[in-house]
């Protein structure tokens, strides 16, 4: 059936719906002109041809399809952009043009790759290797303490009361000089769990800027206090709050005498701080109602700065 196995390999290379003359080598086959059968070959029309590759090559596009579907929906932040066709199915013509008539009607489009070289195994097979390697890198034992400046409730125990003030929107009174550590020194992370900090943020000016200064610590007990040498500097997160509509924020008005004069509106809106570890990077973000606003990327091997 060697004449067959060259057929099917070809079939589907043009446009032209030739008939298939093949060596079909069995002796006590008697000649059927009915059904194009002759002493030494049978003859196939491409309707013929068509029958036979049809139902395994629907199949084949219902599992493509059913894979990408859960490709998607596993990793949404990964696009698919490729189809990598080896072996048997990277020699037939005709599964090839069907894949690209589906793949082109994707969106976003796929494109479908049909390798030659005979290492085309060995490479689709490194390639399962580092993707499964890549969730076992992304685990990382953190190197240090990841903490961020943010203010806390006065404890007249432990805070100095010359970093009080009094917050504009509840009027509780607050300390400024607090560190929130939300990471912690030999801790193992990945990809797959985001720590979040969830915050609140007042002001009197809504189209303003507000900026998150992340802090570092490598001793085994991180200080509370900004002004500890222990803690270390990291990069810093801006937002720009005019970014945001209206509807993100409340308000209120605050202070004024008799009937409000003098009165201030007072904005308030509440934000998450998240931290993703990645392979070579640890990533913050600012995100309000799950809406991307800011991002900084650290290098996985950063413990701080000092000033």
């Amino acid at each position: 059936m060697l004449s067959f196995d060259d057929k099917k390999r070809n079939f589907g290379s043009n446009n032209l719906q030739d008939e298939n003359l093949i060596e079909h080598g069995i002796r006590a086959l008697s000649p059927d002109s009915n059904n194009g059968i002759d002493w030494e070959h049978i003859t196939l029309s491409h309707e013929d041809m068509k029958s036979i590759f049809d139902p395994v090559v629907d199949t084949i596009l219902a599992l493509i399809e059913n894979v990408s579907w859960e490709a998607r929906q596993n990793k949404p932040d990964k696009p698919l952009v490729a189809i990598v066709l080896v072996g048997g199915f990277g020699e037939s013509n005709y599964l090839s043009k069907r894949l690209n008539t589906w793949a082109r009607a994707q969106d976003p489009k796929l494109f479908v790759i049909s390798p030659s070289s005979n290492n085309s195994w060995a490479a689709i097979a490194k390639g399962a290797v580092c993707y499964g390697l890549q969730g076992i890198v992304q685990r990382r034992i953190l190197p240090c303490h990841w903490g961020v400046e943010l203010a806390s409730r006065y404890n007249k125990e432990i805070h100095d009361p010359a970093y009080n003030y009094e917050d504009e929107w509840n009027g509780n009174l607050y300390n400024s000089d607090t560190i929130k550590w939300f990471a912690k020194m030999g801790d193992v992370s990945d990809g797959e769990n985001r720590t979040k900090v969830p915050y609140s943020y007042s002001t009197y000016d809504r189209y303003t800027k507000h900026s998150l200064s992340l802090r570092t610590c490598r001793y085994d007990e991180p200080p509370w206090s900004r002004r500890d040498s222990r803690a270390l500097h990291a990069p810093v997160i801006t937002i720009d709050l005019a970014a945001l509509p209206s509807s993100a924020f409340s308000q209120k008005q605050v202070g004024g005498g008799f009937f409000g004069f003098g009165s201030r509106t007072c904005y308030r809106a509440n934000f998450t701080l998240e931290m993703v570890v990645g392979s070579a990077t640890f990533k913050f973000e600012i995100r309000y109602n799950d809406v991307l606003l800011a991002t900084e990327h650290v290098d996985s091997k950063f413990v701080g700065e000092s000033n």
